[in-house]
């Protein structure tokens, strides 16, 4: 199917979810190995305590549209605030949020966006799954694999997979299952900013509502 990049015009005609996805069960019995994960969770960059502003180029596949953008992401992981502004390839702010935890506060958006606001909501939900909420932690659950190690947390209605590089301590993937997998997250092209090793690609998939949001990073800086 050809691709359309979308206009900012025609942004508000969005409209409709699908679902997909694989079915994945989660297996009891593969999580009871424990171990000491300190050193992963020392190398993994969303724990430094520092505050951090990040530059991505995006773009978001939704059916068959691509929307572009460039966004601003003021970063503070360890009390789980971030804002974002958003802006087309011309110039033109699409969007301005600030999330604190799990709520969300659109400062600005678009008047052309009103109408359906499908378009900042995936991205914001986006931004709370990578970078503020579901992160791996000590106490999760660990299976060995050859050359990567699998850590497992069980939350309520479901449990989160993430996968680290034993030789470099990356997080290269974390993913949410439930009845079937929900969302994953890939984090590739690690790269050192400011003396932390942080993935300058990052690709965001939802299964249930068929969509992709791809992140490059351009530049960071410690506030």
């Amino acid at each position: 199917m050809k691709k359309i990049v979308l206009s900012i015009i025609f942004l508000a005609l969005m409209a409709g979810c699908g679902v997909g996805g694989k079915d994945y069960h989660f297996v009891a019995q593969k999580t009871n190995l424990k171990g000491n994960i300190s050193i992963y969770m020392e190398q993994y960059w969303l724990n430094k305590p520092a505050k951090l502003q990040l530059h991505h180029m995006a773009l978001l596949k939704f059916k068959n549209y691509q929307i572009c953008m460039d966004g601003i992401l003021r970063l503070d992981a360890e009390t789980k605030q971030a804002t974002l502004v958003a802006i087309n390839p011309f110039g033109i702010k699409l969007f301005d949020l600030s999330i604190v935890g799990n709520v969300v506060k659109y400062n600005f958006i678009l008047p052309a966006l009103n109408k359906n606001r499908l378009f900042p909501e995936q991205v914001a939900d986006c931004i709370k799954k990578i970078f503020l909420n579901y992160q791996p932690a000590e106490n999760d659950d660990i299976i060995s694999l050859a050359d990567k190690l699998k850590i497992i947390q069980r939350l309520d209605n479901g449990y989160l997979e993430s996968i680290f590089d034993i030789h470099t301590k990356y997080l290269l993937e974390k993913s949410y299952f439930s009845a079937q997998k929900i969302w994953q997250i890939s984090f590739a092209d690690y790269k050192i900013f400011e003396e932390m090793a942080v993935p300058t690609k990052i690709v965001f998939q939802d299964y249930i509502n068929n969509y992709t949001l791809v992140l490059k990073l351009v530049g960071l800086k410690v506030l």
